[in-house]
């Protein structure tokens, strides 16, 4: 099965066509190596947060499809394809979807108990556009070039972090120069100094689980 992103209303047995002009489908074996930012500019739709997917009222859902006809090395279909079932947007989040959901509540939306302003103030600023280009490389390359970890990398985090690629890639350490367990460390510590736990609960403050 292939997957894409579609409009919110799509159900089974809806016909995606590559038409040019009209839209281009973005489709992939791995659900986590779409790039959604590019999908949601081929729909025409204002850009997609993660804040959206968890929210229940995201523009687009994951869907998985079939070809009606070949499909090339980059994945086109020029026949289009056929939406067998809609997906839960877990498959995209990845194997860190329960910790990223969970981060996206307490830094988006704000825990209830947590004064976090107030928090994201005491946490100290350090430049880690390094350690967070190293993540978006480790997600681009689950699509080769198609730039599926710049829509990670656009998220909004805590103030001065980036727990949410880096949970994302979390699994993908070590698979790409320079996203290693310290830069996983330093894209995460700022949300420990604020929240007082670490974003994944096999990270400790000695090392970082797996």
């Amino acid at each position: 099965m292939y997957f894409t992103f579609a409009y919110n209303d799509t159900l089974a047995g809806h016909e995606l066509f590559a038409i040019p002009g009209l839209w281009n489908v973005t489709v992939d074996e791995e659900p986590r190596g779409l790039p959604l930012h590019l999908i949601a500019h081929d729909l025409n739709l204002p850009p997609v947060e993660l804040a959206d997917l968890e929210s229940g009222y995201s523009p687009v859902l994951l869907v998985g499809v079939e070809p009606h006809g070949p499909v090339d090395e980059q994945y086109r279909c020029p026949a289009g394809w056929l939406v067998v079932r809609r997906m839960d947007c877990d498959r995209f989040l990845g194997p860190q979807h329960a910790q990223i959901r969970s981060a996206i509540r307490r830094t988006i939306h704000h825990d209830s108990d947590q004064d976090w302003p107030d928090a994201a103030r005491t946490v100290p600023r350090t430049d880690t556009t390094e350690h967070a280009d190293a993540a978006r490389n480790a997600l681009d390359a689950l699509s080769g070039t198609r730039g599926a970890g710049q829509w990670w990398l656009d998220q909004p985090g805590l103030t001065g972090g980036h727990e949410l690629i880096a949970l994302a890639a979390r699994d993908l350490i070590g698979t790409v120069p320079g996203w290693t367990r310290d830069a996983y460390r330093a894209l995460t510590t700022p949300y420990r100094t604020a929240y007082g736990t670490w974003p994944h609960p096999h990270d400790t403050d000695h090392i970082i689980g797996t």
